[in-house]
C-alpha cells in the first residue's frame, strides 16, 4: 500500500484495498493447492512443490557444560511455492535494473 501511494496513487480505503489484496492471494493458494501450478502468460507461474522430509541433528549446550549434545530430528515433508518468473518479468527488470545503472 506504501509504494502505491509513494507513486502518487490514491486508495479510497485502506482496510477495502488490504481486503481485496487478500482476496488476490487466497485465491491463489485455494488454487494451486487445487491445480498445483499457476500460469500467468508473460509474467510467470507458481507452482507447488513437495519437500521430501529430511534428518537433521541440532547441536545443543546445557548451562554448566562444556560440552555438546547432539539432538537427531526428522523434519516432516511440507509443501513449498515456487515462483518462475515469465520473459516478459524478467525484461522489465533488467530494463530498470539497467536504467539504474545510467
Amino acid at each position: 500500500m506504501e509504494l502505491y501511494k509513494g507513486k502518487g496513487g490514491k486508495i479510497a480505503s485502506e482496510r477495502i484495498a488490504r481486503h481485496k489484496v487478500d482476496s488476490i492471494w487466497e485465491a491463489l493458494i485455494e488454487t494451486l493447492l487445487k491445480e498445483k501450478k499457476i500460469i500467468f502468460k508473460g509474467t510467470g507461474k507458481f507452482e507447488l512443490r513437495e519437500a521430501n522430509p529430511r534428518k537433521v541433528v541440532l547441536p545443543l549446550k546445557k548451562e554448566g557444560e562444556d560440552n555438546y549434545i547432539f539432538e537427531k530430528k526428522i523434519i516432516p515433508s511440507k509443501k513449498k511455492i515456487k515462483f518462475i518468473p515469465g520473459e516478459n518479468f524478467k525484461k522489465l527488470l533488467n530494463k530498470e535494473e539497467c536504467e539504474n545503472n545510467e
